[in-house]
């Protein structure tokens, strides 16, 4: 089967998309070695596997490339392998960074509750995909797949979790008396909301290009304030902070 123009575009935002969560996220996480806070390497871990969503469809692109435009059609385990078995972890590893930066007397019963939520995912996730990989979903394009109700739901629940604990984490930054505190609270709340507004679109992407460009080109810019907000460059800071110190 022949790619056509939206495996093309679907595949080239995918593979871009992969790329820039997984520079980001490195570069997060590198940061561990200079602050010595381990909050960095979770957090950009976090970050990497956050962009698992877009790993397979990636993937099955490049390799479409080569196999007649078939992708990982005739192989939807491993599709759904790449594409949702790491998500606990993201969920985990975010958790973490969030509970040693705020309420870190329950981080304890937040981590037992998350890895014993992500253990059930992962037991029911193989055990379908032995016995029934069409609960999973379905691959009938190679970008592309349909994601059966456990994934979806699973999916849903992330963002939530995601937003609602990036939020917290935003709106506590931008109570902060230091400027550069709130700076980085604005931009966080940006990366976030602009994530979950661009997976939204993501999904909707199958009713029109629109939906897609949209989504992609959200969820780009979300790295990019993801980025500025853990990783705050001086350029910024000179910019910013004493440009409002000035007007003031």
């Amino acid at each position: 089967m022949a790619l056509e123009a939206l495996d093309y575009v679907n595949g080239i935002f995918s593979v871009i998309l992969v790329i820039i969560f997984i520079l980001v996220g490195l570069r997060i996480a590198l940061r561990y070695r200079v602050m010595k806070e381990s909050s960095y390497l979770f957090v950009g871990l976090c970050w990497i596997l956050m962009g698992e969503s877009w790993y397979p469809s990636s993937t099955s692109f490049i390799i479409a490339l080569f196999n007649d435009g078939l992708g990982l059609i005739p192989f939807p385990e491993i599709y759904f392998i790449l594409g949702t078995s790491l998500l606990p972890f993201a969920l985990t590893f975010w958790l973490i960074a969030f509970t040693e930066l705020m309420y870190k007397e329950k981080q304890k019963i937040v981590i037992i509750i998350c890895v014993i939520g992500g253990i059930l995912f992962e037991t029911f996730l193989f055990y379908f995909l032995l016995t029934n990989p069409s609960v999973i979903g379905t691959v009938e394009v190679p970008v592309d797949a349909n994601y059966g109700l456990f994934i979806s739901v699973f999916q849903i629940l992330l963002l939530i979790v995601l937003i609602i604990t990036g939020t917290i984490f935003a709106r506590a930054s931008l109570k902060s008396d230091n400027p550069e505190h709130k700076l980085k609270g604005k931009l966080l709340l940006i990366a976030f909301w602009l994530f979950f507004i661009g997976a939204i679109f993501d999904v909707l992407s199958n009713f029109s290009i629109i939906f897609l460009i949209l989504g992609r080109t959200m969820l780009f810019f979300s790295s990019v304030f993801f980025y500025y907000g853990f990783i705050f460059p001086e350029w910024m800071k000179n910019r910013f902070i004493k440009q409002k110190k000035t007007l003031n």
